[in-house]
């Protein structure tokens, strides 16, 4: 987790906002892939809507998603 921290600061330092993990799963899968929400809560054994949410940029990341990362 301090790698985050460490950098997230330097991309302030920079002048740059921190990137939602829910838009690098939109930009680097979802979108070129074309696989909509559903789909990808569906293989993830996530509620569409919790992915949705995280996509969305209404939640973070928590412990669970994690563990959802881990089993693909």
């Amino acid at each position: 987790m301090a790698f985050k921290v460490d950098f997230n600061k330097n991309m302030i330092k920079r002048g740059m906002a921190p990137v939602h993990p829910g838009m690098i799963l939109k930009g680097l899968y979802l979108e070129p892939m074309e696989i909509t929400i559903t789909q990808a809560a569906t293989k993830l054994g996530v509620a569409r809507k919790t992915l949705s949410q995280l996509v969305n940029g209404h939640m973070g990341l928590v412990q669970k998603w994690l563990s959802v990362c881990q089993r693909r």
